[in-house]
């Protein structure tokens, strides 16, 4: 099954491709709450109890199908999770747990 992935403004476009259903959730730590205020959407990306929707997936699941270049990542502290964004419009789109540079899905 795949499940589209777009940024809001449409340069950033992909699918996700799972065998079945998503794993969905909502994450409510702070971390996840202060890279909503890092876009700037902290009001469109967090819900009413500060919680953020998540997929859970594996990055060889996700598929660009273009946009690339507008993809970057930033990590709130030195040994924080990385977290990817689409420049163009400040759309989260993965979180990685990986200690070292940003790199795409490394």
């Amino acid at each position: 099954m795949n499940h589209p992935l777009r940024c809001r403004c449409g340069q950033v476009e992909g699918h996700v491709v799972r065998p079945g259903p998503a794993t969905r959730a909502v994450c409510y730590c702070k971390d996840c709450q202060a890279f909503a205020r890092f876009l700037g959407h902290a009001d469109s990306v967090l819900d009413a109890q500060g919680g953020s929707g998540i997929v859970a997936t594996q990055p060889r699941e996700v598929v660009f199908a273009r946009g690339t270049e507008k993809i970057a990542c930033m990590s709130l502290s030195e040994r924080g999770m990385l977290r990817w964004y689409a420049s163009c419009c400040n759309t989260p789109i993965a979180t990685r747990r990986v200690i070292g540079r940003c790199r795409m899905w490394g």
